[in-house]
């Protein structure tokens, strides 16, 4: 099915809507050019992009009092909008980079579309690194969790760690001690990596604590997170630090599986550019995270967001002075798939203040949410790109909330979480939730059918 936002095939496709894609949106739509953003929907990468995790941005330009990060996001987003970009909030699921013009396949609520484009800019940007211990994979979302904006406010009075040296840590450290009774620090090299303004605001935090040269042999729990076992890298004898909860901290993968195959990698998976941004294919560009394996900062981001956008024009205009040559396809790997931390059938019901009305045609779905979550927001966006009524719950304004959910999920202790007729989804899934919701049409088609 073809999806084209114009008669004519758009001048730049932009995958990915963080500081790269956005700023690349800007300068490609303030060239003339006709351009399309596909914003996703969680599934590659995160909608907004790492800013979307983050409370107080005080490093970007002219921001003299510090910039929340969803707020900074949307500023991006709105002056994009006001110059004409158009925007398709569906994951990418495919492209096709062998031939012209390029397709870019995408997964909308009325099937798979495709997409033409004279040239593309990849934005997909990175996600969060994992230790890679067995027992981190079991206890994830009963404990162990890569956002402290999003789980946080569950372990309030408790203990917690976070594992990582860089300013990522050091900032999901400081949040926590909001909420958290201590904060524990947990670096396996003696020396942080963090800037000094971020080292010296946590230093002089009474509620963080620190455990140098450490690292994370085992998460301790059977149903959730009780403690960790620390080695000392230097001397490797072993001890045990009692926890309630686990933030991994400790850098990004680039969201690069989508392209394996088509465009040169390293071989960590960064895009490799040759020209400038010019990828391994002639007319396909890489801004932001995806190719940056060093600076890693918002306007970093945005400027090679803007660089990209500078070639593309250079590309399709020829007005300026780069011979762009052939490129060629070199990278070949399998892709990974993404599955819900959890789906449990018929969960006690949890209490809510005011449910929704219901009707046989019309599923019960209650989402449970904090204020600073990514993945809430991007779930209650494609709820209501489908049409789907839910109720909301704050469960850092609802009192009991987050015991209620920890309960009758299992265990869990992260957002979002949706009950869907009895159905328990843990994190956001579209497939996931896409068979919840079918699974109560087929069943209220029998209903009435009988």
């Amino acid at each position: 099915m073809t999806g084209q936002p114009f008669s004519a095939p758009a001048d730049v496709l932009i995958i990915g809507s963080g500081p790269a894609g956005w700023t690349a949106a800007i300068y490609a739509a303030r060239a003339n050019l006709r351009t399309v953003v596909f914003t996703g929907s969680g599934r590659n990468g995160l909608p907004g992009g790492q800013l979307m995790m983050t409370t107080e941005v005080e490093n970007f330009p002219g921001f003299d009092e510090g910039v929340i990060g969803p707020d900074l996001m949307e500023r991006m987003k709105r002056q994009a909008l006001r110059f004409g970009v158009v925007t398709i909030e569906a994951d990418v699921t495919r492209v096709e980079f062998s031939q012209r013009p390029f397709v870019v396949i995408a997964a909308t609520s009325d099937g798979e579309e495709q997409y033409a484009g004279r040239s593309v800019i990849v934005a997909t940007g990175a996600s969060p690194l994992w230790l890679g211990l067995p027992s981190e994979a079991r206890l994830r979302g009963r404990g162990v969790s890569s956002c402290a904006t999003c789980d946080g406010f569950f372990f309030r009075g408790e203990a917690v760690g976070v594992v990582g040296g860089g300013d990522s840590a050091l900032e999901e450290a400081l949040y926590l001690a909001r909420h958290a009774s201590a904060v524990t620090v947990i670096h396996r090299r003696d020396q942080l990596r963090a800037s000094k303004i971020m080292q010296d605001r946590a230093r002089a935090h009474p509620a963080i604590q620190w455990a140098l040269n450490k690292e994370v042999v085992e998460i301790l729990g059977d149903r959730r997170v009780e403690g960790v076992r620390l080695r000392d890298t230097k001397t490797g004898e072993e001890s045990v630090l009692p926890l309630q909860g686990l933030f991994v901290a400790i850098g990004h993968r680039p969201n690069t599986e989508l392209f394996r195959g088509q465009l040169e990698l390293d071989g960590d998976g960064y895009l490799i550019t040759h020209r400038h941004t010019q990828t391994s294919i002639p007319g396909v560009f890489a801004a932001g995270d995806v190719a940056d394996r060093r600076y890693r900062q918002a306007i970093t981001a945005a400027a090679t967001g803007a660089m990209a956008a500078l070639d593309a024009e250079e590309f399709l205009t020829g007005e300026r002075w780069t011979d762009w040559g052939d490129g060629q396809s070199l990278a070949t790997q399998e892709t990974s798939t993404y599955t819900p931390l959890a789906v449990i059938d018929s969960a006690a019901a949890p209490a809510v203040p005011e449910p929704i009305m219901t009707s046989p045609q019309r599923p019960r779905v209650v989402m449970y949410t904090t204020s600073w979550c990514p993945d809430c927001h991007a779930a209650k966006r494609y709820l209501g790109r489908l049409g789907i009524a839910y109720e909301e719950i704050n469960i850092e304004e609802t009192p009991g909330a987050a015991m209620l959910v920890e309960q009758w999920s299992g265990g869990y202790r992260t957002v979002p979480t949706f009950d869907i007729n009895g159905t328990i989804i843990v994190d956001f899934n579209r497939d996931a939730l896409d068979r919840a919701l079918q699974s109560h049409r087929a069943a209220s088609q029998v209903d009435q059918s009988d």
